[in-house]
């Protein structure tokens, strides 16, 4: 297991440790190894300054292991997992939570915090994030791929989406979260991920 954290290894922490509750030591040290990432070696996470890599190396490792179908799973519970890694290691998502900004009305304190975490997830991914609104119960996550390879359109998005479901019910549990993604084969650039916030019934 990882033991100390360096400032560049962040996201590769979030990861690691959003999968080992998920699959336990031994399954994600192997998976580690066979994407040539030593869970051991404290440079590893230096040669992935963007995090897009990294991520599409170990979810291409458990594609070869358990299928493309089991794959998207695990990545929609490990970005769910993530969450409480990232607002361990990432203040500026902490303190989201905090009481002042949980006092806003959620219409108001929504898509500013969407933007914060995206803003967080651009830098350490490496690629480009943004949040559309139309109103207040409609919200569009927008991940943009240029040239993007094969591994990051089939599985990615699926690590956001968990993420997302977690980060929202996370901001406020009085709403439903209704979230979508579907590939949208004209753009391929493009990852669409939309979230419809619903009174509860």
């Amino acid at each position: 297991m990882l033991h100390s954290l360096s400032v560049e290894a962040k996201l590769f922490y979030c990861i690691y440790y959003s999968l080992l509750e998920l699959l336990g030591d031994d399954q994600v040290d192997d998976i580690f190894a066979s994407a040539s990432l030593d869970p051991f070696d404290q440079t590893a996470p230096h040669f992935f300054k963007r995090g897009k890599e990294l991520l599409e190396n170990i979810a291409a490792q458990l594609s070869a292991n358990f299928g493309e179908e089991t794959t998207r799973g695990l990545l929609i519970r490990m970005g769910s997992a993530s969450l409480t890694f990232f607002r361990k290691y990432f203040s500026e998502i902490a303190q989201l939570g905090n009481i002042e900004n949980r006092l806003k009305p959620l219409d108001r304190r929504f898509l500013s915090s969407l933007n914060s975490l995206a803003a967080v997830l651009s830098d350490e991914m490496g690629t480009e994030i943004k949040v559309d609104s139309s109103n207040t119960a409609h919200f569009e996550w927008r991940t943009f791929n240029p040239n993007s390879q094969l591994n990051s359109r089939v599985f990615t998005p699926y690590f956001y989406f968990g993420l997302l479901e977690e980060f929202c019910n996370w901001l406020d549990t009085r709403k439903n979260y209704l979230l979508n993604y579907a590939p949208d084969e004209k753009n391929k650039d493009l990852e669409l991920i939309t979230i419809e916030v619903r009174n509860l019934e």
